[in-house]
């Protein structure tokens, strides 16, 4: 089996396809949400190799490369093995001197065909319908006009068969729960000349898009982040006039500073995602406890 095979992708997906591929599948197979299942922990270490190896240009290229010389290397040994054949029929070694990437290409057009089929037939059953189309995200090389046509049908499924939206709901807020991390060790103390603001815990919601590498990153920069929000919140001349109990103003503040010093823009649109279409980098969402204080010295 290769890294191709085991994040269930064609050797002609994009890189963007290798992280949504990764990223459903390890949601899936993650040991936190499969305790005690040994198969599970196990392709969750496989599907982590896999990405490791395929998110990495140059890696990749030395994968393919020694794919392709391993393929060579079966046909060489196949070819005298061969039975010969009557001249007017062509040599095995003959029909396997084609461009492997023909039968890669062969077998995507395969996939395809019998995605649009497993789909097609999953209309007369919603709820298989709907599981299909997480599958498509998870596994198609499709571009953004098919992900955005997928994630349409998605919601008009929703909407004609209310059965479905408690399901869609709770597997949605169990994804934007393992997108949300805390930021803070301490509680954040921000001196300025005229305040004092305590917060004692500070959440950071991602976006869908790409979500465990920003993670990863948020991780490596957190002392540099905490210091980026403590300086955005003793500048901001607003905060004199912000009422304690407005907490919107002080997310916003938390969300720019944050985004700001890892360069990401919400702006900018990226490749839909099965519950985000277009999808998301950056932090999306803050959310702050219940009790902060902000005093005005």
């Amino acid at each position: 089996m290769t890294h191709y095979d085991t994040l269930e992708i064609s050797p002609q997906a994009s890189a963007e396809v290798v992280r949504a591929a990764y990223r459903s599948l390890i949601q899936r197979f993650h040991p936190d949400r499969n305790p005690g299942d040994e198969s599970a922990g196990a392709r969750a270490v496989a599907i982590t190799q896999a990405y490791e190896v395929l998110s990495d240009a140059e890696r990749r290229g030395a994968y393919d490369r020694q794919l392709l010389t391993e393929a060579a290397r079966a046909r060489e040994h196949v070819a005298p093995m061969a039975p010969r054949r009557r001249q007017s029929l062509p040599s095995v070694s003959g029909r396997a001197s084609g461009s492997v990437m023909s039968w890669r290409w062969a077998g995507v057009a395969l996939a395809v065909i019998a995605g649009a089929a497993w789909l097609g037939k999953n209309r007369e059953n919603p709820s298989a319908e709907l599981a299909s189309i997480q599958h498509a995200f998870a596994s198609a090389n499709a571009p953004q006009a098919q992900r955005q046509q997928l994630f349409a049908r998605k919601e008009d499924l929703l909407h004609r068969h209310p059965e479905l939206r408690l399901q869609s709901a709770a597997e949605t807020a169990r994804e934007r729960a393992a997108r949300t991390m805390d930021l803070l060790d301490a509680p954040l103390v921000v001196q300025s000349n005229k305040h004092e603001l305590v917060i004692p815990r500070i959440s950071l919601v991602l976006g869908t898009f790409d979500a465990r590498l920003l993670r990863r990153r948020i991780d490596d920069r957190r002392a540099l982040l905490v210091e980026a929000i403590a300086e955005r919140l003793a500048s901001d001349p607003r905060l004199e006039r912000t009422p304690v109990a407005n907490e919107s103003y002080l997310r916003e503040v938390v969300a720019a500073a944050i985004n700001h010093a890892l360069g990401a823009r919400l702006d900018e649109s990226f490749p839909s995602t099965y519950f985000e279409s277009p999808g998301r980098y950056g932090v999306v969402d803050v959310a702050l406890p219940d009790r902060f204080d902000l005093r005005l010295k």
